[in-house]
């Protein structure tokens, strides 16, 4: 898998600005032949090309969006970016060899762990056992193996990242990488929401439960 490359798909709400910077750091690596962009603002329709396709939602599909558009990838590894960060692109091709050397696992930014059954809010990195949404980079064979299990979840509003991680049945790894925050990285973000922690921890309690099923 060592020449495995990337279909990333970034998730757009409001932070049309920061696109164009993304766009150019994913090219620069070399390793990401395909973009797909879904827009998640109907208020705004963006256009695309050849090597970015642009899927303009006319409803706000927040963040589960992209497994849908993951049907539509055209390469054997898939990244989930969101469009509020940005990284250098010798960052994402070390991210890139870590997942071509382990590709059973997701690769992320940085992550979350349980603690009997409970949801962390502190970040964590190395092992984790929930690589946060914000940036996965993973097999396409990885997404195959637990889709059945996520359409059994769905309409997901909260913590698709949190089921993907857990149906895997694996550790995922996040190494300490840097990123650079993007601007609208607060404004829109939905953490900053009151009930966002604690519909995290119902998406646990939804997963641990399929799992004893």
């Amino acid at each position: 898998m060592g020449e495995a490359k990337i279909t990333a798909i970034l998730l757009n709400y409001k932070r049309e600005q920061n696109l164009r910077e993304i766009l150019q750091a994913l090219g620069e690596t070399g390793l990401v032949p395909e973009v797909i962009v879904w827009n998640n603002n109907p208020a705004t329709r963006l256009r695309g090309g050849a090597a970015v396709k642009v899927i303009n939602a006319a409803h706000n599909f927040k963040a589960y969006a992209r497994y849908a558009a993951a049907f539509l990838a055209a390469n054997d590894l898939i990244l989930f970016q969101d469009d509020d960060l940005v990284l250098r692109p010798d960052d994402l091709a070390a991210l890139h060899r870590q997942l071509t050397d382990d590709p059973g696992r997701i690769c992320g930014i940085a992550g979350r762990n349980l603690t009997d059954g409970a949801y962390s809010q502190e970040p964590a990195f190395g092992e984790v056992d929930i690589v946060l949404g914000r940036f996965m980079l993973f097999s396409k064979q990885l997404l195959a193996s637990v889709y059945g299990e996520m359409l059994k979840l769905t309409p997901i509003e909260r913590g698709d990242d949190i089921a993907f991680s857990l149906l895997t049945g694996v550790k995922h790894i996040a190494p300490r990488t840097p990123w650079k925050e993007l601007d609208g990285a607060d404004e829109h973000a939905l953490w900053r929401h009151s009930d966002h922690y604690t519909k995290r921890q119902m998406m646990v309690d939804r997963v641990i439960a399929l799992k004893a099923t």
